[in-house]
């Protein structure tokens, strides 16, 4: 399987996962939350775009990939952006 096609099917799960639709046969996909002060923004690299987006700190996010040996990763936020971030800029969360 592709690492594109891999991603995909990541996504798709996520997707499902975040709407309540969980298969049971199927491992959790785990949550992160972005690091910082309560509330605020940062801006993260979008490579679909080539450009840097603003995405809200107090949120979940998955990882869908990892970059540079573990340094940077590429995440879903749950307002829909897949971006890059540093790996010190998010910390493990419980399911919720």
């Amino acid at each position: 399987m592709s690492e594109i096609q891999r991603q995909k099917d990541l996504l798709k799960q996520i997707v499902s996962q975040l709407s309540g639709d969980i298969d049971e046969e199927v491992e959790l996909v785990p949550a992160y939350g972005i690091c910082g002060e309560t509330g605020g923004y940062m801006f993260c690299f979008q490579p679909s775009s080539k450009s840097f987006v603003k995405i809200y700190k107090n949120q979940k996010v998955y990882i869908i990939a990892e970059y540079e040996k573990g340094k940077r990763f590429l995440i879903y936020t749950t307002c829909g952006k897949l971006v890059e971030i540093d790996s010190e800029k998010i910390y493990p969360t419980d399911f919720d």
